[in-house]
């Protein structure tokens, strides 16, 4: 059985540490930003996520890039 699989959609997502909670663990929020072109490199995905993470009040922890892809059987 052959199968393939192309890229349907991207998303970036950026996760940023807001705090501690109660227990001392890092309390993690993203945020997403769906319908990421798949052509998109990851170097400009890269460089967008860290300018926008520039603008945030709080500490980037990672840069995600998201890919759903839709498997077919050939």
């Amino acid at each position: 059985m052959a199968t393939s699989s192309a890229t349907s959609k991207s998303t970036l997502q950026i996760n940023y540490k807001t705090g501690q909670n109660a227990n001392g663990k890092d309390v993690i929020k993203s945020d997403k930003f769906p319908k990421l072109n798949s052509a998109v490199t990851n170097d400009d995905i890269y460089a967008v996520a860290s300018a926008l993470g520039a603008l945030l009040i709080y500490p980037v922890v990672s840069i995600e890039r998201v890919d759903n892809n839709v498997i077919t059987n050939q």
